[in-house]
């Protein structure tokens, strides 16, 4: 499921044209943070562009379906916290972007544009996964089972 704002677009030509030719400047994962150490590899994946646009990928509420959104992602923990949610943070953690870019496999990515995006569709149809390709490599994300695998192959 592809969404800009709520609006889904459901046509892949769309997603397709959205993406191809577009300059990724930043990467970033959302992994969970607990008493100051990162519990998780995993979280969502956000793509920034050179125009300010961004896409922003994570498993759906079914834990099978991808869902893109077109738009940064937004923590929910913004300080100054509230007694309430610093309690809260304290107690269970939160989600943390971090930023990725100079990271293996994902540096190779940056500053290049978008050369092709492919679909990778369920049985039933539905939209499970993305493959980005640049230049020099291929951003591969897949959700299942409620988690988001991001794979760079090529590098």
């Amino acid at each position: 499921m592809v969404q800009r704002g709520d609006a889904a677009m459901s046509d892949p030509r769309v997603l397709s044209s959205t993406l191809v030719g577009r300059v990724v400047n930043r990467i970033r994962r959302v992994r969970y943070v607990f008493q100051e150490q990162v519990t998780s590899d995993g979280g969502q994946l956000e793509l920034t562009f050179d125009d300010a646009g961004a896409l922003l990928c994570d498993a759906g509420p079914n834990g099978q379906e991808l869902v893109l959104t077109a738009a940064e992602w937004v923590d929910p923990f913004v300080p100054p916290l509230s007694p309430e949610s610093l309690d809260y943070v304290n107690r269970y953690g939160r989600w943390v972007a971090f930023d990725v870019s100079a990271e293996k496999g994902f540096r190779a990515l940056v500053g290049t544009p978008v050369s092709h995006v492919a679909e990778v569709r369920s049985e039933r149809n539905e939209l499970v996964g993305l493959e980005v390709t640049f230049p020099r490599a291929m951003l591969r994300v897949v959700a299942d089972s409620d988690e988001l695998f991001v794979e760079v192959v090529g590098e």
